[in-house]
């Protein structure tokens, strides 16, 4: 039986009160492909057990579900750039140049890249980057783990 000084257990008692109380991720995944979300939700919960992880079937509604709830604001979109309605560039696009969402963490994941002559745009403020990270698939767990961290 390994015995601890004094100052150990406090600090292990202070590491095991203050585990749960962090702040929750909020986390969009925006994926035309139930199967891809379902991959993905997973391989963060792995990561993240705590997150909130919301889903949306195309950009339109991701973008939607992003204006429409003031609580949601999340911390990082996930999202496929190959999706109907609206593709993950316009999404990306919509976010960087609406007001309440311009600051979120934006990750690509795709199984084409992310093409750098795509990733920027022009706004009033001048030229944005669209994506903060890209996700190539299929992803290895270490790579998620990065972005998340960051």
């Amino acid at each position: 039986m390994r015995r601890f000084s004094r100052s150990q257990q406090e600090l292990t008692l202070n590491l095991k009160e203050t585990e749960g109380s962090g702040k929750r991720l909020k986390i969009l995944l925006a994926d035309d492909e139930p199967f891809n979300l379902i991959v993905l939700e997973g391989s963060i919960r792995q990561i993240e057990p705590r997150a909130v992880i919301h889903q949306a079937l195309n950009g339109k509604i991701a973008y939607d579900m992003m204006i429409d709830s003031i609580e949601a604001q999340y911390d990082i979109v996930f999202l496929d750039n190959f999706m109907p309605v609206m593709s993950g560039y316009e999404l990306a696009s919509k976010i960087r140049t609406t007001q309440c969402t311009k600051n979120v963490k934006v990750v690509l994941v795709s199984g084409d890249g992310l093409d750098s002559t795509k990733n920027y745009i022009n706004d009033a403020s001048g030229c944005v980057k669209l994506f903060n990270h890209s996700l190539l698939k299929p992803f290895q767990s270490e790579d998620l783990r990065r972005i998340i961290a960051r």
